[in-house]
C-alpha cells in the first residue's frame, strides 16, 4: 500500500506544480531503494511504475481518478524510431512557462546538464534536456509514453532527441557549410547587412523564416554565403556578438534544407 501512495505523490510533481518536491524526492528513494523492486524488476518494468494518471488530495485523503485503458491512450507521435538518448525534446508547453520552475520538476528524474530552450513557430516555448544518466532520461520518456504527462493543463510531448554533431555549450555544432543559421536577431534585412559587415559582401542570399500563422517575420533565419570558407570567417567572427536589441546573436552552420520560394532575398 505504502509503495502505491508513492508512486502517485511522485506522479503529482508534473501534474499540479503545488505539491512539495520532497514528497517526491521521498518516493523516488523509496522506490530505488526497495530491494524486492529492484531485483523483481528490470529497468524497462521499472520506469513504468511512473504513473501520470490524475490524483486528487482533498483533506489529506487521496482520491485517485479512473486511469484511461493502456490501449486507448494517445500513442507518442514521434516522426522517427529513435533510439534512447541522454537528449530529450520536450514541447507543447504552455506558452508563459518558467523555464527555472519546469528544469526543477525534470530534475526529479535525475541530474541535467544542459538545457537549451528555442520557440515554436507560434511562440511556444521548447526545450532540449540533456540528462547526466542515460537510465534519468529513459525514465522519462518511457514513462510519458505510458500516459502523457500534464503542464500547465497540457500533455506534454517527449522524445528521444540525437544530434547531428557535438555539442558544445550546450548547442549543437554542425559541419560546415555555406549555409549559417542566424538567431536571436532582431531587426530587418538592412539591420542583418550592417550586422554582418564585411562579411555581408560575401552573401549570396539572405532571409528571415516566418511564422506559419501570421506570416510575420521571426529573429531567426538563414544566410547564404558564396563559399564555406567565407561562411566560416563569418560564424568565427560573430557567432554571439550584440545584435540590434541587445541580445547574443547565435549563429551557426545549418543542415541541408531548400529556401522556399517565398522567402526574401538581400538587395
Amino acid at each position: 500500500m505504502a509503495f502505491t501512495f508513492s508512486q502517485r505523490a511522485l506522479a503529482q510533481v508534473l501534474r499540479t506544480q503545488t505539491r512539495s518536491l520532497s514528497t517526491s524526492v521521498a518516493a523516488r528513494s523509496f522506490v530505488r531503494s526497495t530491494p524486492a523492486i529492484t531485483v523483481a524488476c528490470s529497468r524497462a518494468a521499472f520506469v513504468k511504475t511512473f504513473s501520470t494518471s490524475t490524483t486528487r488530495f482533498e483533506d489529506g485523503v487521496e482520491a485517485p481518478h479512473q486511469r484511461t485503458p493502456f490501449r486507448e491512450r494517445r500513442p507518442v507521435q514521434a516522426t522517427q524510431d529513435m533510439r534512447p538518448s541522454k537528449l530529450v525534446f520536450v514541447s507543447n508547453l504552455p506558452f508563459f512557462t518558467k523555464q527555472d520552475e519546469f528544469v526543477k520538476l525534470l530534475e526529479e528524474f535525475g541530474p541535467i546538464k544542459a538545457t537549451r530552450w528555442s520557440e515554436g513557430r507560434t511562440g511556444a516555448p521548447r526545450v532540449h534536456v540533456e540528462f547526466e544518466n542515460l537510465e534519468d532520461a529513459t525514465a522519462l520518456v518511457e514513462s510519458s509514453k505510458q500516459e502523457p504527462f500534464q503542464y500547465g493543463n497540457r500533455d506534454l510531448f517527449l522524445m528521444y532527441s540525437g544530434p547531428r554533431g557535438p555539442t558544445v555549450d550546450g548547442q549543437t555544432q554542425y559541419p560546415p557549410t555555406f549555409k549559417v543559421i542566424f538567431q536571436r536577431f532582431k531587426g530587418d534585412l538592412t539591420q542583418l547587412r550592417e550586422f554582418l559587415g564585411e562579411h555581408s559582401t560575401y552573401v549570396n542570399r539572405a532571409f528571415f523564416f516566418k511564422d506559419k500563422v501570421t506570416l510575420e517575420e521571426r529573429d531567426i533565419g538563414m544566410i547564404l554565403f558564396s563559399s564555406t570558407e567565407r561562411a566560416q570567417a563569418a560564424v568565427e567572427h560573430l557567432n554571439n556578438a550584440v545584435g540590434p536589441d541587445g541580445r547574443e546573436v547565435y549563429m551557426r552552420f545549418a543542415a541541408e534544407i531548400q529556401p522556399r520560394e517565398d522567402q526574401q532575398r538581400v538587395e
